[in-house]
Parts: C-alpha cells; structure tokens; sequence
C-alpha cells in the first residue's frame, strides 16, 4: 500500500475531521433509551467504563471472552452486586475471533462501545496474534450491530499506535486528533469507503465513532 505524499495526507485528515462519516443517529441516547453493550468488559478501560455507565442510570451488557478467571471477573462481579444484575448483564463467550458470537451480546442495545482487543507483550508473531484478532473482533462487532438492528451509535476504541509515526516526529511531539499512522490511516480510509457503502444501503441509523486510549473515559458525558 503506497503512502501518501505530505500534501495529500494532510489533505486527507483535513477532510475527515474529529468525528469522520455521516452523523446517522442525533438522538439522545438517554439511560432510558435502552441497554448499552461494552465489549471486552474485564479490561482496565472497559471497566472505568461500565463503571461510570451504571452510575449514570444506564443498563449494561458487559462481555467476556471467559468467565472462567476468578480474578479478572471479581471487579465486574463487584459492580453486578453493587448495582444489580438488571442493571449489568454479564455475557461470555464472546470471542474476537468468532465474530458470530458478538450477536447475542448486541442484540437489543442502542449503543456499543467496542473496547475488546488482545494485548501483551509475550507474542513471538504479533500481526496474527494481536493485529487479527483486533481486525476480526472489530469487523465482527459491526457485522452484529448491523444485523440486530437495535444498534444506533458504536464506538470504537483504539490504541495509541494508530496515531504513532516514529521518526516522523521529535519524541517531545505533542499528538492530537489530527495525527494518525500513515499505514493505518489508509488501511482506515479504505476499509470505511466500503463499509460506508454498506451502510448507506442497508443501515442508515447506525453512528460509528473511532477513540484512542482514555479519551472514551471523556466522551461518556456527550453520550447524550
């Protein structure tokens, strides 16, 4: 894939903007809208997340891919007791590389917050153990929120080597939202103009929203 040269790219990001894409869903997506789903439910980010949602009136579908570990599973057991299990449901199985298994989770939500991802330091192969999984768990999460059909408002959230250029900047280069890898970015590009054109066809209610790191912790306030 070849990359752009200076003027077009940043012609590109200037284009896309903060929040590229259509805006489908300007409802407010109020606690009494209906259930919220958060992916990856037992990580460090998600957690803050259901967290915060549920202190906020909301009702929530946490995923796992494995309720199996005791000690991973403790925090969220914790806010099931705390704040009912109406009010967060808990669901295993789902599994970034079984993308059918995302269905159940989403099914019934108005708005998914997609966090599940591997990560670590331990891969010997990281492309098919980490950069997969996260392509196919996102393409996965999608496919279900566009086959459920209750789905209005999916964010999505990222890393901070989406937006890294090494070398390309002094390590002292303070990064915004108008900073992205080059690589992802067109991968970004191409793999949004197809799904855009899917969407306009036979979806035209679903809002996708891309974030990196804590600044989701952030947006939890503009969600409606």
């Amino acid at each position: 894939m070849a990359i752009a040269d200076s003027a077009a790219w940043h012609a590109t990001l200037e284009a896309m903007g903060n929040a590229p894409g259509k805006q489908r869903c300007r409802d407010a997506l109020t606690p009494g809208a209906g259930p919220v789903c958060v992916t990856g439910a037992s990580g460090f980010i998600a957690l803050h997340l259901v967290k915060q949602l549920l202190e906020k009136g909301y009702t929530v579908v946490a995923t796992v891919r494995s309720t199996r570990d005791a000690r991973k599973m403790q925090p969220l057991m914790d806010l099931q007791i705390k704040f009912g299990s109406d009010k967060l449901r808990i669901v295993g199985g789902v599994d970034c590389m079984k993308r059918d298994t995302f269905v159940p989770a989403v099914d019934g939500c108005v708005g998914v917050f997609h966090t599940a991802s591997p990560f670590h330091f331990n891969s010997q192969d990281p492309l098919n153990d980490l950069v997969l999984p996260a392509e196919q768990g996102t393409l996965g999460c999608l496919e279900a929120c566009l086959k459920v059909g209750t789905v209005k408002r999916v964010i999505i959230t990222s890393s901070f080597a989406a937006m890294f250029n090494p070398g390309g900047y002094p390590w002292d280069y303070t990064y915004s939202s108008k900073d992205w890898n080059k690589i992802h970015i067109l991968m970004i590009k191409e793999s949004s103009q197809n799904q855009s054109q899917h969407t306009d066809t036979d979806t035209p209610k679903l809002s996708l929203r891309k974030l990196h790191g804590t600044s989701l912790l952030h947006q939890i306030a503009h969600l409606t």
